[in-house]
């Protein structure tokens, strides 16, 4: 069910399927009869593929098409990779999708023709460590794609374990500055078109020298809505900030998030894992080093949270105010009731998810007075992912009350699905 939906959701970013997205089919490539020397693998061929099939209008077979090969969840947005590692969704032995839609193209000529006169088919492009079947993909996505806009994803990771990365760089450190160097010196005007952009650069040094570096030329697009930044802050202009409507960012300060956020006024969803500086060590009452605010920042078109980093949100909470929040994820971290129930209160929102995971212990009493509020009236869905003990080590602490057990035990009339 989650790789359809993780499908369903890439097709519905690229757009719809309709007879007008399909481009001219080359009379070469339109299906003929076969002649008496083909006659056998023509038989063949007619038995491999079901008659019903071969029927669909062309737009159908793409959508069909479309759902087929690995979605790679890596680039799945919001994720909180620390709920989601990478390694739970490799998946090797099926084909990504650049790959299978090549594949698809030469089951027979009808379907080849398919897949070269659809454009949309290949706006979604895979390059795992290139082998020059993915050069290949690239250069027919190119081709084929009629000038749509592409979605390019560059995962080395996905077929090949990290300590063997690269043949070419076997006997000697890799050094992704010279790697990266073709992509840093190419002209700001490049990404004037780019409006999403994701870089997670594990080999970069300490500074994230590399990182920055391309951040600074993606920063340049006029277009660009969704950033989701590893290991760095966010150094973008204001001009960039105040566009951005998916923020993702892992390595963000305590006393900056505040900031960011009024920065961002068309921002919709926000994953933020904070990190205080090096050498501070607050413990469980760190909720001071989240800058507090003397007027709440409006945030009208905030929908989603995800936060990470923290155990205290108190003054992150009692400084927004958000009409149309519809979900919050906590994870590691402890609740606060309250200044939740006076942000939805003082926003007149009406939440529709709330998961915490792995909340640290000593949460029972916090938890219920949440959840019997007035303000969760319109809770339909309720995500609780307790932590299970030495086998998620994390999570540094034991669990010394049973909260998983009052929870259950909480009369939630309004939520529709666990």
């Amino acid at each position: 069910k989650r790789a359809s939906w993780g499908r369903a959701r890439s097709i519905a970013e690229r757009g719809s399927i309709s007879q007008d997205s399909f481009a001219p089919v080359p009379a070469r490539w339109q299906l003929a009869p076969p002649g008496p020397a083909h006659n056998r693998a023509w038989t063949r061929s007619r038995n491999i593929i079901p008659r019903g099939i071969q029927r669909l209008p062309p737009e159908l077979l793409c959508a069909i098409f479309m759902m087929c090969g690995e979605p790679n969840d890596t680039f799945d947005y919001p994720r909180d990779d620390f709920m989601q590692s990478r390694d739970n969704f490799r998946n090797c032995r099926t084909p990504l999708y650049s790959r299978m839609t090549v594949l698809l193209g030469h089951v027979c000529s009808h379907w080849f023709a398919v897949t070269r006169g659809c454009p949309l088919l290949w706006t979604l492009v895979d390059v795992p460590l290139p082998q020059l079947c993915d050069v290949v993909n690239l250069k027919l996505a190119l081709k084929f794609s009629s000038g749509l806009p592409l979605r390019l994803r560059l995962d080395d990771n996905h077929y090949t374990p990290p300590l063997n990365i690269s043949i070419i760089l076997k006997y000697e450190p890799g050094n992704v500055a010279d790697i990266v160097e073709p992509l840093c010196v190419l002209s700001r005007i490049t990404f004037t078109c780019l409006k999403r952009a994701t870089i997670h650069l594990e080999t970069d040094d300490k500074h994230a020298s590399v990182t920055s570096r391309l951040w600074q030329l993606f920063y340049s697009s006029p277009a660009l809505r969704t950033v989701q930044v590893f290991d760095v802050g966010i150094h973008a202009p204001l001009s960039t900030l105040r566009q951005l409507t998916h923020i993702g960012v892992t390595a963000i300060r305590p006393d900056k998030i505040m900031a960011l956020l009024q920065a961002c006024p068309q921002l919709e969803v926000l994953q933020a894992v904070v990190q205080p500086a090096p050498g501070i060590f607050p413990g469980k009452n760190d909720g001071y080093l989240i800058s507090s605010v003397t007027v709440p920042i409006i945030l009208p078109h905030l929908r989603m949270m995800m936060l990470r980093g923290m155990s205290d949100w108190t003054n992150f909470f009692n400084g927004l105010v958000v009409p149309r929040l519809a979900r919050i994820d906590l994870s590691v971290a402890r609740v606060q009731a309250c200044a939740i129930q006076h942000m939805l209160q003082r926003s007149h929102a009406r939440l529709c998810m709330l998961a915490l995971r792995w909340l640290r212990p000593g949460n029972g009493d916090e938890l219920k007075a949440l959840l019997r509020c007035e303000e969760m009236q319109h809770l339909r869905i309720l995500r609780y992912d307790p932590y299970n003990g030495p086998t998620q080590p994390l999570l540094k602490c034991p669990r010394t009350n049973d909260e998983e057990g009052q929870i259950e035990r909480l009369p939630l009339q309004g939520i529709r699905d666990l």
